[in-house]
This record gives structure tokens, sequence and C-alpha cells, in this order.
């Protein structure tokens, strides 16, 4: 499934927000991430994709063709992974609350 860092930002920006502020709502993410996606109103997943979240990656993984591996950790950061054209590609970012914006650093690609 092919999508620009930007394209996943924009979806998934209220989901990581409020992770980030709220410890049942990140937690529930992890455990039952459909119950917790029904929970946000008007968010958009793109169809198809299946959006898993932990709280460890295993770098070792490669996520499935739809999915989107996202890891939440209590420090405000989050990574991505997925696989794009064969490529599995893995971004970091930290969730900027005061500015509700996202400082997107590319960490590179993994060959599949």
């Amino acid at each position: 499934m092919a999508f620009s860092k930007e394209e996943f930002i924009a979806f998934s920006r209220p989901i990581l927000q409020k992770a980030a502020e709220d410890e049942d709502f990140r937690c529930k993410c992890i455990d039952e991430p459909e119950a917790a996606l029904e929970e946000m109103e008007g968010i958009e997943i793109p169809e198809g994709m299946k959006l898993t979240f932990v709280e460890e990656m295993d770098a070792e993984e490669v996520p499935a063709a739809n999915e989107v591996v996202v890891e939440m950790t209590e420090d405000n950061f989050c990574k991505f992974k997925h696989l794009d054209k064969g490529v599995c590609k893995v971004y970091t970012f930290e969730v900027n609350e005061a500015a509700g914006d996202y400082d997107l650093t590319d960490c590179g690609e993994v060959q599949d």
C-alpha cells in the first residue's frame, strides 16, 4: 500500500495526539485497535489499511502488504513502518503537542 509520510500524518494526527495525552487510549490502541479507532469520530483510515499499534517495534519483522505498524511510546515519540513497493520503510517522529504538529525524520529504508 503506497502512501506518503504526509498522508499518514494527515489521517493519524488525531489518533496519535490523543494517545500521547491519554494513557488509557494509548493502551486501548495497543490492546484493542479497532475499538480505539471507533472512538475517533471523523477519522478516515484508507480502505484496506490495517493499523497495528505496538509498544516496541520488532526491527526484524516486516509488516504485511496492507499493514502499518505504529510504535507508541510514553515519551511522545512514534515510529511507523510499512511496505512500499516491496521495500520496508521506517519513519520516526516526535509528537509536538504545543504546536499540534510533527517533526518527521526519515530513518531510512530496509530492503525486504
